[in-house]
């Protein structure tokens, strides 16, 4: 292979890369303003879980207008109601396969996680608007970010897989950087799936929300 051959593969892969390239720069904004954020506000207002999550929803959508400046997305709306209906329903099932068994673990520890004793010292509204953070706002905020547009981005320069894979695992990162395939991942996995299948964002957004309820109740309640 000759240097002419090698500058047409690089300039090859750098076409490929024309969505890849603001997705890098988005979620290079979204961390550095997390780490800005943690410098200017005290980590005990971070460690509740109202002012944590509406952070997080704050700097995604964030990210989102900056991709909304390179790319339009397509699939927004319901065009399928049986494939709607079927993989949304396919969905929520895998969902509570991967849930259950950690909610019925979880609850047979003999000492809770920390997010129990924050929650429950809540009052009525403030457990209401962290129901609907958990269940609405976040799923509705993170399907867009990393299915409408990361999955389509990286899917329109590669393909399929690498969309599901690269969109589920920086769908898994955003959630703190924690390594965590069954509860993360995978229903990342689950969420592009189903968005694929039925071609409306609004799937993965049901399918979301209805997994968030799962763990909720599992969770917080079983």
């Amino acid at each position: 292979m000759n240097i002419s051959d090698d500058a047409m593969i690089k300039n090859n892969f750098l076409n490929k890369m024309m969505n890849s390239r603001y997705v890098i720069v988005s979620v290079l904004i979204y961390f550095l303003l997390t780490q800005f954020i943690h410098i200017v506000i005290p980590v005990k207002f971070l460690n509740d879980q109202l002012v944590s999550h509406t952070i997080l929803f704050v700097l995604v959508s964030i990210a989102i207008c900056f991709l909304s400046l390179f790319y339009s997305p397509e699939n927004i709306k319901i065009s399928n109601v049986n494939k709607f209906i079927c993989y949304s329903i396919c969905g929520i099932i895998c969902c509570v396969a991967i849930n259950f068994p950690y909610g019925i673990w979880l609850n047979k520890l003999p000492v809770k996680p920390k997010e129990y004793a924050i929650y429950l010292s809540y009052g009525p509204m403030a457990k209401i608007y962290f129901l609907v953070l958990l269940c609405l706002v976040g799923p509705i905020v993170e399907e867009i970010f990393c299915r409408l547009y990361i999955y389509n981005m990286i899917k329109a320069d590669f393909d399929v897989t690498i969309g599901i894979v690269v969109s589920s695992f920086l769908y898994m990162v955003l959630h703190g950087l924690r390594i965590d395939f069954i509860h993360l991942f995978i229903p990342g996995v689950i969420y592009a799936l189903v968005y694929e299948k039925t071609k409306s964002i609004w799937s993965s957004i049901v399918v979301h929300g209805f997994n968030n309820l799962i763990w909720f109740s599992l969770v917080y309640y079983a």
